[in-house]
């Protein structure tokens, strides 16, 4: 069972390529950014857009312990960020010379999770 499941895990595709993390992390404005962050959820399947938003409040709840647990936005994009935003076919090169735009991208989705999902909602009624 283990092996099938890390077999299809292995088979999964990123659910923002390197190239976007990219253009996201060069907008240097908060705003400006969390809008083409927005932009870009809205493009999303809606599964991926439901496993997202889940994932981000999570880990926004993770980092309301940080006293407790070390786990701030910053440690949590290092550990998450490359699984999620990953270099499509895996490319090794382009996933290290975008991991710093990963983070930042990753850090403000955890930062501001509720913003972002809550103008989303506005956006859609």
């Amino acid at each position: 069972m283990y092996f099938t499941f890390i077999g299809s895990a292995s088979k999964l595709q990123p659910l923002f390529s390197g190239p976007i993390s990219r253009r996201v992390s060069e907008i240097e404005c908060l705003e400006p950014r969390l809008a083409k962050i927005r932009r870009l959820l809205r493009e999303l399947p809606a599964a991926n857009f439901d496993l997202l938003k889940r994932l981000f409040e999570h880990l926004d709840r993770v980092t309301d312990y940080e006293e407790l647990n070390q786990m701030t936005s910053h440690s949590l994009s290092i550990v998450i960020g490359p699984n999620i935003l990953r270099a499509p076919r895996d490319d090794f090169a382009v996933t290290m010379s975008n991991m710093g735009h990963a983070h930042s991208v990753v850090r403000a989705m955890i930062s501001h999770v509720r913003t972002i999902h809550t103008r989303m909602r506005a956006h859609n009624t």
